[in-house]
């Protein structure tokens, strides 16, 4: 499980930049052969709007798919956990089957709770929602080009030269190319204000609420599994990426209900490992004396109690 945690999200991530790369570059090549009359300020003001609106209308639903995926990942891993100790501890099967019905209510209500707070802005102190936010994203996008093609205009360049420059920049030269290339290609003017590629904020973005969703909805499987009461943070420990901060915080263990759990950092790749108050076997002794009405903690009618 504690794999399972860790990984899903990162696979995720790996899997939404290939598409983000993708969606970049189709917006430039529906633009591409138009970029030689972007001289003209009113038309490369319309050039530019497309570009960002075709950005962002195509990023909405992949990051918001990515947001429920990895909350829905997250809040199975602990179902099925429990599912398979209903199924140990139960003789009757009404009673896992109930159960099941039970969970996956948890996780349907749950999964719905936590996605609508992640889009509408309800995670953060800003109340940004996923709209504003991706809409940022390509209009940052937009801007980088603009400042790409006012600076070989500056630099005197003609038409063809300025849209081929523009054109191996865009698909793939503003992951490789050094400050120097930029510089060469595209005029000191832009090599000076240059900071990521087009698609950075938008890698940013889908990394950021990827890490954060997973870290919500770890705390979220507490309402899944009753005997979860802590979790425990996992620093990522990356070369030159994992801040002091995050290295502080590696196994610190944080009790729910009784302290706020942080979330990782914009492009962190820190994760929650969850815990419980009990281990597997003391689990299914507990269960089994609820099932039987023996003295219990009384952690399973949270279960069972729930609609």
């Amino acid at each position: 499980m504690q794999n399972l945690v860790k990984q899903l999200p990162r696979q995720l991530t790996k899997e939404q930049e290939k598409q983000i790369g993708k969606i970049y570059l189709k917006a430039f090549k529906d633009i591409e052969k138009k970029l030689e009359k972007c001289t003209d300020n009113k038309y490369r003001e319309r050039l530019l709007r497309a570009y960002q609106t075709q950005i962002y209308e195509e990023l909405y639903p992949l990051i918001k798919q990515g947001i429920i995926q990895v909350t829905d990942d997250i809040l199975n891993i602990q179902k099925e956990s429990m599912i398979a100790l209903l199924q140990e501890v139960f003789k009757e099967q009404t009673k896992i089957v109930d159960g099941k019905h039970k969970l996956q209510a948890i996780v349907d209500i749950t999964n719905r709770r936590l996605v609508d707070q992640m889009v509408k802005g309800k995670v953060y102190y800003n109340g940004r929602g996923l709209d504003k936010l991706l809409w940022d994203v390509a209009k940052c996008a937009g801007d980088k080009l603009n400042l790409a093609i006012t600076s070989c205009i500056a630099e005197g360049m003609g038409a063809a030269e300025m849209s081929q420059n523009l054109k191996e920049f865009a698909t793939g030269g503003h992951h490789t190319w050094s400050r120097n290339k930029i510089k060469e290609k595209l005029g000191p003017g832009y090599a000076r204000k240059y900071s990521g590629g087009l698609d950075y904020e938008a890698l940013r973005l889908a990394r950021t609420t990827i890490t954060h969703q997973a870290q919500l909805a770890t705390l979220a499987t507490s309402k899944i599994n009753p005997y979860m009461n802590v979790v425990i943070w996992h620093s990522d420990h990356q070369a030159g990426r994992t801040c002091q901060q995050c290295i502080d915080r590696n196994g610190t263990k944080y009790y729910l209900n009784k302290e706020s759990v942080p979330l990782d950092h914009p492009n962190g790749m820190c994760w929650l490992e969850p815990a419980y108050s009990m281990t597997p076997e003391e689990m299914a002794k507990d269960m089994k004396a609820w099932a039987e009405g023996e003295p219990n903690s009384g952690l399973m009618d949270k279960i069972y109690k729930r609609s």
